[in-house]
């Protein structure tokens, strides 16, 4: 169940990358945020640990 839980976080969390990067190319295309890339970074680490506290 737990590699299940972590098979599922994964998929949302690119699909959630996929959103973030059509409205930020959408709303500003020039402007790629640094901040950006740091949140998703430490979403990916936390979704990871998530599963591990779980079982």
């Amino acid at each position: 169940d737990a590699e299940v839980a972590r098979i599922h976080a994964e998929e949302e969390i690119q699909e959630k990358e996929q959103v973030k990067k059509q409205k930020s190319s959408e709303e500003a295309p020039e402007s790629k945020m640094p901040t950006e890339e740091v949140s998703e970074d430490k979403i990916k680490e936390m979704m990871q640990l998530v599963p591990v506290e779980d079982v």
